[in-house]
């Protein structure tokens, strides 16, 4: 188990560091596309880079903020319970978020190997679109990744029949 978690954390942490790159990127687009326009010269393509960062960005951020529980969880309901209980739900909605993001990863990694076979371009700078594609498939299988492992860990609690916090530890 610890194997699945250190792969996850190392990958979604890398992930991570690569998002703080893309950041800086789209930063320094924006603002030296802003310096150039004083002198009426513009990148040519400037929103088209920016969506495609932004995906990017976005999706590789997914793991990292699942390593972290920055996402939302709604926890009123399951607070309320025994810890047994508050387990078993726990290992019930990882495994369905498990399933359903193994299914979207799958279908991103088939969508970009269908736009590289059919050579699918970006509107404006003719940019073949299927690499950014691509990523965005490899930062959900990330997310998958660190999915697991919160399914894994949550399984175990429950046949060892202990609370959330112990495991961690």
């Amino acid at each position: 188990m610890n194997l699945i978690e250190n792969i996850s954390n190392f990958i979604n942490k890398l992930f991570g560091k690569v998002c703080v790159l893309v950041l800086l990127l789209m930063v320094f687009l924006i603002v030296s596309n802003i310096f150039m326009k004083m002198f009426f010269i513009s990148y040519h393509g400037i929103i088209e880079i920016q969506g495609w960062l932004s995906a990017l960005l976005i999706s590789l951020a997914l793991g990292y903020t699942q390593l972290y529980k920055g996402h939302v969880a709604i926890q009123i309901f399951v607070d309320r319970i025994k810890p047994a209980t508050s387990n078993l739900i726990e290992v019930i909605i990882n495994l369905i978020s498990l399933a359903f993001l193994i299914l979207v990863t799958w279908q991103i990694f088939r969508y970009a190997g269908h736009q590289r076979m059919i050579g699918s371009v970006s509107e404006t700078l003719r940019w073949l679109i299927y690499p950014y594609i691509y990523i965005v498939a490899i930062g959900f299988a990330g997310l998958t990744l660190q999915l697991l492992v919160e399914f894994l860990l949550s399984f175990i609690r429950v046949i060892k029949k202990e609370h959330a916090e112990s495991l961690r530890a």
